[in-house]
């Protein structure tokens, strides 16, 4: 029997169910943008199609500083009653499993875009040619492999988390 504190009004648990579409939005818009982008270099340049990245990226590191700043303001979530030392099983095997696989392949996704987004003009010169060379298709490889796995994720997930309230 699954047992966790149920959300004190319905706005409390919309507003904790919106990472879940916001996801599934960025990894949409990833595809999106990489479609878009495909014979970008070519007509702008690298340093055009560099500005249009960081261009794209603008809104997300807008959300994250809104997040952010929602957190400053409201703090951490408070216990409604004093501790009783008594614990709970909140997450099922697979809800854990199914969390931990989403959450590595977002670090190591976050992780591969950042190489592939700045390492051409940060890590290209501390690294040298070959190394930089390897560890772009190693971020590439990863992040086309990595990619469709953290959709499916997230949206199993989704359904997981939703159908149980």
């Amino acid at each position: 029997m699954r047992s966790w504190r149920q959300p004190n009004d319905k706005t409390e648990m919309l507003t904790s169910l919106l990472w879940i579409p916001a996801t599934l939005t960025a990894a949409a818009a990833q595809t999106a943008r990489n479609a878009m982008q495909r014979h970008l270099t070519a007509t702008l340049g690298t340093v055009g199609a560099t500005q249009v990245r960081f261009l794209y990226g603008l809104p997300f590191g807008l959300l994250f500083l809104g997040a952010a700043l929602f957190y400053w303001w409201k703090g951490p979530i408070k216990l409604h009653g004093k501790p009783t030392g008594r614990t709970i099983m909140r997450f099922t095997p697979f809800e854990r499993f199914l969390h931990w696989t989403t959450a590595i392949s977002f670090v190591i996704l976050a992780i591969s875009g950042i190489v592939m987004l700045f390492g051409r003009y940060v890590l290209l010169p501390m690294f040298g040619y070959t190394l930089f060379s390897w560890l772009a298709i190693l971020s590439k490889n990863l992040h086309n492999f990595l990619g469709p796995l953290f959709v499916v994720c997230t949206a199993v997930m989704f359904v997981a988390f939703v159908r149980v309230g």
